[in-house]
């Protein structure tokens, strides 16, 4: 999943809920009066109504009590309207997200969907409005009236906003495109490779000591995006798990009967086309073979914040039937595909929820309207599965289609493939399932799909260290437990350096790579790390020295490596070879003699332990929140994934502070076992509320931190004895 920079928000408008909620206050209270939400000892929510909406109502009524301003944020994100907070560097960010998504366009959408998803919508919008309108002291920083359409631009489950982009068109060629005057603004769209993404495993009952289906579910995003809840309806609905603050659905989580999660993919969804544009007689046309057929042109005008207040800017994008042209390369034009298909996601997401049987989530896969990622499986029954994307289009495999292509007929998607075609793995002789940001042809070890049964496009990913580090794990036990796979989830172990740290080795042997005042420096720093296990903790000093040494050896060889040197592998992490290629004996240690100099020059010794500098922290409720060395901490043992880390964590500038703190990674974890009844432990980073007074704002760090679960409370008579409090919203 891509990580999106968060932004510093400022108070715009003030405003009266009073004046503007009159005529739907009476439904609201009556609505409220339908729903129960009983806090247990965590604070998490289970919240009952009669019908399917009623939930929903109650559900973002319990999210904005918990962080209102996040679930704004999101919605903001996916209108395009984050420049108006955050300034002209967010401008086309928002461009990119408003070229496919018009306020008309998106209200004729909601017009047309099913009954059933309308009032779904319309009671998200409600909850949303009924808790502003009670909490008058609550400022939205822009939206000050939710609207039921609002989900169809916030549709994707591990998003921010539908605003990702799958090309290799960057944010900088957008903005030069549209002003080729400007300076490149940052790349905020590619950051932290390794980073973002999640952890997901199956594993069926020829592997656990039960005889029972279990499911690991691992999200990595941005810590506090998300919150924990129950949803139980009269209609069906039974199921606890993780929502992205702002949605109505449970994105990773379970029912009675089945569990599932979704992890981020590579199979391709969204490309981009080299157009062929002409002007004639003050039109303009684009070459679709041997036909010019006329471009159509839309005005997007865009609010940002300046020194003055409010600007705005006016843009002509033009359309082909591809999609809006964002970027020049050459002599061609390139347009866009649009990326995502909201109608259709939101219904299959809701849908999830509900299945209960292998064959009824089947059939909600079948909708195919997935786009950026992979799905788990694991049910009562005993079946695990996975599926490598969802919604993927049928094109010509002799196109590379990682990079723009030729607009022509040839090039032309040719339906979509069905769900039956695509990558997958359907209870596995292996018995297990591992899905990892990696390749789908090891996902279930020898018993995975192979590379040459499918076209590339299917699943361009290479293979990682983390997913390396999960089969070994994986293909070891025969008799998981819960305890195990919890275990199996928290592994340490960072296969990277298998890799890595040999090469350095090899330097340090080398005749003539060092000087001897660096040899006397790197004499005892080697030696810890030839003795080292490869296992991250709080108090290794060899975890220290590797990650740094790592990192930065990684971003000056990656600056070397020429353009599309990167070939897929799905045996190893392509970039790993490129990066021990591209940089010489004397620079692996070099940057290892840099290491203990920075640790020596902050510290005043370069023995360094992993925990002194690695921190967890919630210092405000912020959501670009600043680290504060004067406020608490806790040592964490969770490093980016790129090292081979399954629980994840990303610590800007590593190197650049004595103490650095995760703000992505492991955000929601959970362990579930399936039988007569579904058994579930879970943890989310920090806590849930978004408050500072309250005591749930950090309740779950020290659990977190230490790989600890709680125990999910999902039937009524674990519920009791733990209850908090027990209210209707707007009590």
């Amino acid at each position: 999943m891509r990580f999106l920079f968060l932004l510093l928000m400022v108070p715009v408008f003030g405003w009266s809920q009073t004046a503007r909620y009159v005529p739907d206050v009476k439904r609201w209270q009556q609505q409220a009066q339908k729903v129960t939400i009983t806090r247990d000892d965590w604070g998490i929510p289970h919240i009952e109504g009669p019908t399917d909406a009623d939930v929903v109502f109650g559900l973002m009524y319990a999210q904005c009590e918990d962080d209102f301003y996040r679930v704004e944020h999101n919605y903001i994100l996916g209108l395009g309207r984050s420049a108006e907070l955050a300034g002209e560097s967010r401008l086309y960010h928002d461009l990119y997200v408003q070229a496919y998504s018009d306020s008309v366009e998106l209200k004729k959408q909601f017009s047309q969907l099913k009954p059933w998803l309308q009032k779904l919508m319309t009671a998200c919008a409600d909850g949303i409005n009924y808790y502003l309108y009670k909490h008058p002291e609550v400022k939205p920083k822009l939206l000050t009236r939710f609207q039921p359409w609002y989900p169809l631009v916030y549709s994707e489950g591990s998003s921010e906003g539908n605003t990702s982009n799958q090309t290799d068109v960057t944010f900088a060629e957008i903005s030069q495109y549209f002003n080729p005057a400007q300076s490149k603004l940052p790349d905020e769209d590619h950051v932290g490779k390794g980073t973002y993404g999640s952890n997901a495993f199956a594993v069926a009952p020829s592997r656990t000591a039960s005889g029972k289906a279990m499911i690991f579910i691992n999200p990595h995003v941005s810590l506090f995006h998300r919150t924990e809840v129950q949803l139980t309806s009269k209609e069906g609905l039974n199921a606890y798990g993780a929502v992205s603050k702002g949605q109505f659905f449970i994105y990773h989580g379970f029912n009675e009967h089945c569990g599932w999660a979704h992890t981020t993919g590579r199979a391709d969804t969204q490309d981009a086309f080299e157009e062929k544009l002409v002007q004639k007689g003050g039109q303009w046309f684009y070459q679709f073979g041997k036909e010019l057929r006329p471009v159509k042109t839309r005005t997007i005008s865009l609010a940002y914040a300046s020194a003055g207040g409010i600007s705005r800017r006016t843009f002509q994008v033009q359309y082909t039937h591809h999609g809006p042209i964002l970027a020049k390369r050459g002599e061609s034009w390139i347009s866009i595909t649009p990326l995502h298909q909201p109608g259709k996601e939101l219904e299959q997401q809701w849908a999830e929820t509900k299945a209960n049987t292998l064959a009824e989530f089947t059939k909600t896969m079948e909708i195919r309207s997935g786009v950026t990622n992979n799905t788990t499986y694991a049910d009562d029954k005993g079946n695990i599965a996975y599926w490598h994307g969802n919604f993927v289009p049928r094109r010509d495999p002799a196109y590379n289609w990682s990079k723009p292509v030729p607009s022509g007929p040839e090039t032309e998607w040719k339906g979509v493939h069905l769900l039956s075609e695509i990558v997958q793995s359907i209870n596995p002789a292996s018995g297990f399932t591992q899905s990892c940001n990696a390749t789908p042809y090891a996902v279930s070890g020898n018993a995975s799909p192979k590379a040459a049964d499918y076209p590339f496009y299917m699943a361009t990913d290479d293979q990682d260290a983390r997913s390396v580090n999960a089969i070994r794990l994986l293909e070891k036990e025969k008799a998981f437990t819960m305890d195990k796979l919890q275990a199996a989830g928290f592994d340490t172990y960072l296969s990277a350096f298998e890799v890595f740290l040999p090469a350095l080795f090899d330097a340090s042997r080398q005749a003539g790579t060092m000087s001897p005042d660096t040899r006397r420096l790197l004499e005892e720093p080697l030696k810890v790390l030839q003795q080292w296990d490869m296992r991250a903790s709080t108090q290794s000093v060899a975890t220290t020295l590797a990650i740094m040494w790592g990192e930065k050896l990684y971003a000056k060889a990656f600056e070397r490596i020429p353009a599309d040197s990167l070939k897929r592998d799905i045996t190893i992490d392509p970039s790993f070879r490129l990066v021990l290629k591209y940089s010489t004996a004397e620079e692996k240690l070099n940057v290892l003699a840099e290491v203990v100099n920075l640790l020596t020059f902050g510290y005043g010794t370069w023995k360094v332990p992993a925990g002194d500098m690695f921190r967890l922290q919630r210092p405000s409720e912020d959501i670009a929140w600043v680290p504060n060395t004067q406020q608490p901490s806790l040592p964490l043992t969770f490093h980016d994934g790129t090292w081979g880390s399954l629980p994840s964590a990303w610590y800007p500038n590593v190197g650049q502070h004595k103490q650095v703190y995760s703000v992505a990674g492991n955000s929601f974890v959970a362990v579930v076992e399936f039988g007569e009844r579904v058994k579930a432990r879970s943890i989310v980073a920090g806590g849930i509320d978004n408050h500072q007074h309250s005591k749930h704002f950090f309740d779950q760090a020290e659990r977190y931190s230490k790989g600890q679960l709680k125990d999910v409370y999902f039937y009524p008579d674990e519920l009791a004895g733990h209850v908090e409090k027990k209210y209707h919203p707007g009590e």
